[in-house]
């Protein structure tokens, strides 16, 4: 009997026991899961909001780690990218200006959304363009001829086809009367 007693007292102690650790486990163990978890999940948020120099702290050697490590090389990869974007856009538009410089009509660049992005001299003479009016649509500064204008630019970069000496009759908002011939060629993203 005393062997039973003896038995089931180390049997209680031992399911106690066990019954604690369990607990700890299952309080300790998700944060210690959450935690990491819940760090690349903010560094992926910044990531997302621009900042692409946040790194993803702590490297282990499980699941998390390698997706911290792969991370941070994608990261790393992107920002190389973006820093030769940016010093090939600065190279072309350099390129740009000067090519723009030595035409002796009006001549601009346009966005897609069609703000003047590059243009020389003679363009911003005849239309008679602050530096307020680069930020702006370039049929916006318009008066007279608006639409037809948007509507002719915007369907060139639509179709990508080119417009050949289009015959076209504007007014800025100025009042100044522009007569003349336009040709638009539709590039990439300008």
């Amino acid at each position: 009997g005393r062997i039973v007693d003896h038995a089931d007292r180390n049997l209680i102690s031992l399911l106690l026991l066990t019954a604690i650790l369990v607990g700890l486990c299952f309080v300790m163990l998700p944060d210690r899961i959450m935690q990491p978890i819940r760090h690349i999940t903010h560094v992926i948020r910044q990531a997302e909001s621009g900042k692409l120099d946040v790194h993803i702290q702590g490297s282990a050697d499980d699941e998390i780690g390698l997706l911290a490590d792969t991370y941070n090389q994608a990261m790393a990869r992107l920002r190389e990218f973006d820093e030769r974007k940016r010093d090939r856009i600065v190279e072309d538009s350099a390129k740009l200006d000067a090519i723009l410089a030595h035409f002796p009509y009006p001549a601009a660049i346009l966005t897609r959304s069609l703000a003047c992005d590059q243009t020389n001299r003679p363009f911003r003479d005849v239309f008679g363009l602050t530096s307020q009016d680069t930020v702006r649509p370039l049929p916006d500064i318009l008066s007279t001829g608006r639409e037809e204008l948007r509507q002719l630019l915007q369907s060139s970069v639509r179709q990508r086809a080119g417009v050949s000496s289009r015959q076209i009759e504007l007014q800025t908002a100025a009042g100044t009367a522009i007569s003349g011939w336009m040709t638009v060629d539709p590039c990439r993203d300008r």
